[in-house]
């Protein structure tokens, strides 16, 4: 009896993907798995540079995807791969070889290519097949690429009575769905959350159906999937700006429409009926009697033990109109005290019904509830600023500051208290993911990280309903006194899941809130006994937002010269990086008197420090001594990172250091404007002298904020060139003599 082939039951597409797969598995380091993608990668390409059949072409790009997600480099864009998945998405011989085309567009080809115009041609012609089945394939690659091309292209066929009433249900909905993905798409943000004017997407372009056409197109449609589209539509042409409500009686026709749909809508149905009443309503002067009714009954019909009634239920307290109903808040008042006995009934407790209870309760008028529930679930309630999941926590912090801000300001200076050294718990038996930072194990890093909660949600950070822009300045007061007590004990070393913390807030923040809270925080007041955290977030700010030319430039520059010789030698690194970015926004005058005072603290510093630590500093001492070599830094960093500026300090170290220069020093900054870069992760620890006694371990990154080790190095060639480019001369002397006799 013959043997089934291996690639049939493995799950692969074919002998080549799971001959890839067996590769994959079998590779003993993530740096042959590199290589084995690349390899993979030149021999697709060589396969079509030939005249591949379709079904070959089709298995290779399968290969080709999987590929593309596992491998690391992206210089090759893979465009050579492009023409064959478009030739194979208009000529497959069947469905799924121009569905792989398709798809292989989709994932791979960038927005804008010069082959979207052919493959908007090939997408036209679906949709203007008589075969069900060929337009549906169109329809979903206008749903996976929207473009501005594809739109004016498509919008005619996509309005056209042949598909909004196809006979077939599914090409209704696609058809529907297509549109809302071509118009109705939450517009492109970009960093500070505002939509590209110039993006064709956008709310500005008019959605090509009227109103009054989708309300017909609602009233006659009889699939409850595709109703569900259309009042999606309609709740996304109100609030994209699509459709302007003419008049109140507009607003009852359609909140009538909507009411007789849901008499036979079911789970998902009356959740999305009850969010486009409450955008209809929203938008009326006057209160309307119809909803009331039907509200009544279905909250007095709906069970905590559905997942769709709860979300029936949240929405229902969302609702504009229910604010002022005095009869409709018992109701939901009801369910809300419910959930938050079931919530935390032993046996039976259910994180999701606490936070179901504390969503409902943010949503309606606080006079509506304060003072409604009793004793026994107002201390549920409080209870959760000590749970251990961090949702409840914040939703708590949020409902608190709803109530009364005082609230809040006792939580936090009772965390605060409690990480003072002789009231310091232990919390080792506690279940938080803040624990794992926490090396000391004494809870102080679980302390901090709620004390850290309740600044942000005290300064109205991450709160989408905020009225007002988030404040800095009070972020960085909040977050100087978490760091003062966090180090109260005198522990010196960084509190790396806080720095992570505070950095992503202030990444993700607008451009005056990191100016703001970077203001406060290189003030002088800031650095009595702030510790090495609190250092290690001064220099990291004063890389990436300080603003220049700086007034206060020498004011800041003994602040991280405090922080220097205060600091542990495993912050030292990013303080000496911020010296670096400090004297380079300092105005010509008072710049050559910094750089003499950081010297002499540079030159007592080396004569004590770690032979790290003076290698760093002789390669400051180095830039800061060299003609134009600041402007040289800042030429070649890739971005206003500490980890970016130490990589071209580096870099620029070693080449003076090989080609010196004698010529006296002239200063002629570039104006630079506030950094948005990406989180990089900072390492703290100095590293060791090269060695080869560890082993080299292929799934350990290389640090970015420091030349790698040779006993770190990937032992593939090109890696070792890329990563041999960064060292000086001393460390690539080092290098060689380990790596020389390995690569023979």
């Amino acid at each position: 009896m013959s043997t089934v082939p291996p690639y049939i039951t493995s799950g692969s597409t074919s002998r080549a993907h799971h001959s890839l797969v067996v590769k994959l598995e079998a590779a003993a380091s993530e740096n042959e798995r590199q290589v084995i993608l690349t390899s993979e990668l030149d021999r697709c390409r060589i396969l079509f540079a030939s005249s591949p059949s379709n079904s070959k072409v089709s298995e290779t790009l399968i290969v080709i995807l999987q590929c593309a997600m596992l491998r690391q480099s992206t210089d090759d864009k893979l465009e050579w791969a492009l023409i064959k998945a478009l030739d194979l998405a208009e000529k497959g011989q069947t469905l799924p070889q121009r569905r792989m085309g398709y798809l292989f567009l989709s994932e791979i080809m960038p927005k804008g290519h010069e082959l979207e115009l052919m493959l908007v041609n090939t997408i036209r012609k679906d949709l203007a097949s008589k075969q069900a089945q060929q337009v549906l394939l169109g329809l979903t690659m206008v749903i996976q690429f929207p473009s501005a091309e594809l739109a004016p292209a498509v919008s005619p066929l996509l309005t056209s009575k042949d598909l909004l009433k196809h006979k077939n249900s599914a090409v209704r909905k696609r058809t529907f769905l297509a549109l809302r993905a071509l118009y109705l798409n939450p517009p492109p943000s970009t960093h500070k959350g505002k939509a590209k004017a110039t993006d064709p997407l956008t709310p500005s372009c008019s959605f090509p159906l009227s109103m009054g056409k989708v309300a017909k197109l609602l009233s006659t449609e009889t699939d409850s999937s595709n109703q569900i589209v259309l009042l999606r539509i309609i709740r996304d042409m109100l609030e994209h700006g699509a459709h302007s409500i003419a008049s109140e009686e507009e607003i009852s026709y359609l909140v009538e429409l909507v009411l007789e749909k849901s008499e036979q809508a079911h789970g998902v149905g009356k959740f999305e009926n009850v969010r486009t009443l409450g955008s209809l309503l929203s938008r009326s002067d006057q209160g309307l009697e119809i909803p009331f009714t039907w509200l009544r009954g279905e909250l007095q019909n709906s069970r905590l033990t559905s997942r769709s009634d709860m979300a029936f239920i949240l929405e229902a307290c969302a609702l504009h109109v229910v604010k002022t109903s005095p009869d409709i808040i018992p109701l939901l008042l009801q369910h809300i005290k419910a959930a938050l006995l079931l919530s935390s009934t032993a046996g039976t407790s259910d994180s999701n019904l606490h936070v179901f209870a504390l969503r409902c309760l943010a949503q309606i008028p606080k006079e509506s509830w304060d003072g409604q529930l009793d004793d026994n679930e107002m201390g549920i309630i409080m209870q959760g600023l000590e749970h251990v999941d961090d949702t409840i926590r914040k939703l708590t912090l949020r409902l608190l500051l709803q109530l009364d801000l005082s609230l809040l300001d006792l939580t936090f200076d009772g965390l605060l208290k409690q990480l003072e050294p002789h009231d310091l718990p232990n919390l080792r038996t506690q279940k938080s993911s803040n624990l794992h930072s926490d090396p000391d194990h004494t809870g102080k890093g679980t302390l901090a990280a709620r004390a850290l909660e309740v600044a942000e949600v005290m300064c109205g950070i991450g709160t989408r309903e905020a009225e007002v822009e988030p404040s800095g300045a009070q972020y960085a007061q909040t977050v100087s006194r978490i760091l003062v007590a966090y180090h109260a004990d005198g522990t010196e070393h960084p509190w790396e899941e806080g720095i992570r913390r505070i950095l992503e807030t202030l990444r993700d923040g607008s451009e005056s809130f990191a100016t703001s809270f970077t203001a406060i925080i290189v003030a002088p007041e800031a650095t009595n006994d702030s510790g090495a955290t609190l250092a290690v977030v001064r220099a990291t700010v004063i890389c990436e937002y300080a603003r220049q030319p700086l007034s206060d430039g020498k004011q800041i520059l003994s602040t991280l010269l405090k922080d220097l010789k205060a600091s542990p030698g495993s912050v030292q690194e990013v303080i000496l990086v911020a010296l670096v970015a400090i004297v380079y926004r300092m105005p010509a005058n008072p710049r050559h008197e910094g750089i003499e005072e950081i010297i002499s603290v540079l030159q007592d510093l080396r004569a004590g420090s770690s032979k790290h630590v003076s290698k760093r500093c002789g390669q400051v001492m180095t830039v800061f001594q060299t003609e134009g070599a600041l402007d040289q830094v800042y030429r070649s960093t890739k971005s206003h990172s500490p980890p970016d500026l130490l990589v071209a300090i580096v870099e620029t170290a070693s080449s003076l250091s090989r080609s010196p220069q004698t010529s006296p020093m002239t200063y002629t900054p570039v104006q630079l404007t506030a950094s948005r870069s990406p989180a990089s992760k900072l390492r703290y620890d100095p590293y060791d002298a090269p060695s080869l006694s560890p082993p080299f371990s292929p799934h350990a990154p290389l640090s970015r904020t420091s030349v790698p080790r040779a006993a770190d190095l990937p032992r593939n060639g090109s890696s070792i060139r890329e990563s041999y480019a960064l060292m000086d001369e001393q460390e690539q002397e080092e290098v060689s003599q380990q790596l020389i006799p390995q690569e023979r």
